[in-house]
């Protein structure tokens, strides 16, 4: 049985395709990975059950089995997350079908979600604040909602000690100037003081940015896809400024990591007259757990996101240089301050 047809029969067992006759003959894959990634990136193939024009289901597999746990936490966090809103879940996440061996690989099978990936609009979004303030607005209730029905009463994991690892491994990678060492001391203790009295831990979605947001072109609702970074956190400022930073990155016009987080620094400076407000009163003051204050928030992103390749893989990445360089800018950047 070669790789696919193990695929189609596992996709036509788990029930992907239940109105079909138990052959799994007509499924069709269509296999999407990035050639560049490294090993400890995935690969997703989208199922097509007898001749489909859209997919069914997906299945995600490590290009390398030893990193294949990711996959294997992926599973758990969203297998969790249906747990927590049961059939309200359907179409605001993939709905987990599930986790199986096959030779060294483990296969993740999950429900496809249809739609329109926001990274699939014309570059002109990004300059149409009306337009933004909508999608800014839709994405924070979203993600409050995502947050509000998760939160539990406990604090299992200090995000205070996961950031001082991301803070020294910033400075080994980076090697940053003095005044960015005392930002990186002032932020430790500015996460440990806001955590030290939370009620709630909440699921954080760990990658929560345009391109892992998909509208359902028929009912409007937002899916959140890619959960393999998701966590327990008391902190849910990850996610909040993350969508913010990555949609400024993301509008940033090509060129060195340095010119692209100057160019985001910019946009974020002009958003933070509207857009910005406008997404944090969206998303609201959280009940129980924390939320850091604006400038911090979004340096402590920076942060994450120079190291995580590094703390979750031993890997360093190309982008890795932009989220140092916009830390550098933001630092400096007055429209931050709160």
């Amino acid at each position: 049985m070669t790789d696919l047809d193990y695929l189609s029969e596992l996709a036509q067992t788990t029930g992907c395709d239940p109105a079909t006759s138990g052959s799994f003959a007509g499924w069709q894959w269509l296999l999407v990975a990035n050639s560049d990634a490294g090993l400890h990136n995935n690969v997703l193939l989208f199922g097509l059950a007898n001749g489909s024009a859209a997919p069914t289901c997906v299945a995600k597999i490590c290009r390398s089995p030893e990193a294949s746990w990711v996959i294997e936490k992926e599973y758990s966090n969203l297998t969790t997350l249906w747990q927590a809103l049961g059939d309200e879940a359907a179409g605001r996440a993939p709905r987990p079908l599930g986790l199986h061996r096959h030779g060294r690989d483990l296969v993740f099978l999950m429900a496809y979600c249809p739609g329109r990936s926001w990274l699939t609009e014309r570059r002109s979004l990004w300059r149409d604040e009306r337009r933004l303030r909508d999608r800014f607005g839709r994405a924070a209730r979203a993600l409050r909602e995502l947050h509000d029905r998760t939160a539990t009463a406990g604090q299992p994991s200090i995000t205070s000690s996961v950031f001082r690892a991301q803070a020294n491994a910033f400075q080994a990678l980076y090697r940053p100037p003095a005044g960015e060492v005392a930002e990186l001391a002032r932020l430790q203790t500015v996460v440990g003081q806001r955590q030290s009295d939370v009620r709630r831990h909440i699921l954080l979605q760990g990658d929560f940015w345009p391109g892992n947001i998909v509208v359902n072109t028929q009912t409007g609702r937002l899916a959140v896809v890619d959960w393999q970074a998701a966590r327990w956190s008391p902190d849910a400022s990850q996610d909040v400024y993350l969508f913010i930073l990555a949609a400024a990155v993301e509008a940033a016009p090509p060129g060195s990591p340095g010119q692209r987080a100057l160019a985001a620094a910019d946009l974020l400076a002009s958003w933070s007259r509207v857009l910005i407000p406008t997404y944090l009163e969206a998303y609201g003051q959280p009940a129980g757990y924390a939320l850091l204050p604006l400038r911090d928030g979004l340096l402590a992103t920076c942060v994450e996101m120079a190291t995580r390749p590094y703390l979750t893989f031993g890997v360093q990445q190309e982008d890795g240089l932009l989220w140092r360089a916009l830390f550098a800018e933001l630092r400096l950047w007055p429209g931050t301050q709160t």
